[in-house]
């Protein structure tokens, strides 16, 4: 760590976002969150330190970066915001607000950084530090974001909100104002468990942040762990509510979603969703080797346990079945979408017109006349 870098540690600079540890909730108080998990996004900051984004590139559908903290950007906002954009990844940023520093001017800093190129997604303020300064209150945290929406221009769907739900629960609660942005919500613990905080419902929920322990080196990174995050909803909403672009099948023809992943280590087969089936067989093995590329049904039990359709390029004929783990430990996988059935080729025309012509002039008055030949 360079001198610069332990200065601002040493005045309180966090490395990225922890927002999601927490306390439990009794179940009957709240109903827990159901979403989609077609959408993965890592967000990430300078203690990632050096990120291949053409190795995370096939693992995601885009990233947040940290662009900073307090009077300090992150001091690898810039490169990793052009080395992102370079690999094709849609990008957002986030901003940990810091109650020392006047939030007036955090939002300021912040816009500076992206005003030349907004990126493609959400910027989000993260609400989850406890530094005990002198804008720490609710009022502050709306000074910091009617400032950032002032100077960038951007429409309360584009302007994100991070926090934790205790951390909220305790220090805002059900302010009414807060609701026009989306929520971002972490809480590291199984969806089942997982409650959005007034004012908010999950009808507004955007992102949830699930882990904090995602295999770095899967992703790209140097560090050995990576936030990663599922959007709320399909692939489909995420491209039309981001404006990505993504094609329609063709007419006629249909689309399917399917796992891709690759194995990190040697997983054993089997032929049953759990470890109560008996192991199964692939090339006179019980396990799927490492660095294996697999292709898989979706959805199968949230990810977990994923039934194989190919294994190394070559369709899975046997019932055969394996575990990614919880949190991706075992193999590493995203959902893609491929073409199903190919549409019908037009139908061409039962004759040939009587005359062809080929014009030799732009504005088409000199034409050479061709009679059919047959």
């Amino acid at each position: 760590m360079n001198p610069s870098t332990l200065f601002r540690r040493i005045q309180g600079e966090r490395p990225g976002m922890s927002a999601g540890a927490g306390k439990p909730v009794l179940s009957f108080v709240y109903q827990p969150i159901s979403i989609q998990t077609q959408v993965r996004l890592p967000d990430v900051s300078y203690y990632q330190d050096e990120i291949n984004f053409l190795v995370m590139k096939p693992m995601v559908d885009g990233v947040i970066i940290r662009a900073g903290q307090r009077f300090w950007e992150d001091i690898k906002f810039k490169v990793n915001w052009l080395k992102a954009k370079a690999a094709g990844i849609p990008r957002g940023s986030y901003w940990l607000f810091d109650s020392r520093e006047d939030p007036k001017k955090q939002a300021a800093l912040w816009w500076s950084l992206l005003k030349d190129d907004v990126g493609e997604l959400v910027h989000v303020a993260d609400f989850e530090e406890n530094y005990g300064g002198p804008y720490g209150k609710p009022e502050h945290m709306r000074i910091f974001l009617e400032e950032f929406q002032r100077l960038s221009g951007l429409p309360d769907r584009r302007i994100a909100i991070y926090t934790g739900y205790f951390w909220w629960t305790s220090r805002v609660g059900n302010n009414p104002f807060f609701k026009r942005f989306p929520l971002w919500l972490a809480w590291y613990a199984a969806m089942g468990v997982v409650r959005v905080p007034l004012p908010w419902t999950e009808d507004d929920l955007l992102f949830w942040q699930y882990t904090s322990s995602g295999d770095g080196a899967f992703y790209g990174v140097s560090s050995k762990e990576i936030d990663l995050n599922w959007y709320c909803c399909s692939m489909a909403d995420y491209s039309k509510r981001f404006g990505l672009g993504a094609s329609a099948p063709p007419t006629g023809g249909t689309m399917t979603q399917i796992i891709e992943g690759t194995a990190k280590d040697n997983v054993l087969l089997r032929t049953g969703p759990g470890t109560e089936f008996p192991t199964g067989t692939w090339n006179n093995r019980n396990y799927l080797a490492k660095a294996s590329t697999i292709r898989a049904v979706y959805p199968e039990t949230a990810g977990k346990w994923l039934k194989l359709t190919e294994i190394n390029g070559v369709e899975v004929t046997a019932t055969l079945w394996v575990s990614a783990g919880s949190n991706q430990q075992y193999i590493g996988w995203k959902v893609v979408t491929i073409p199903d059935e190919p549409p019908p080729l037009p139908t061409p025309p039962a004759t040939l017109p009587d005359v062809l012509y080929i014009a030799t002039q732009e504005d088409m008055s000199d034409k050479q006349k061709f009679q059919k030949v047959l």
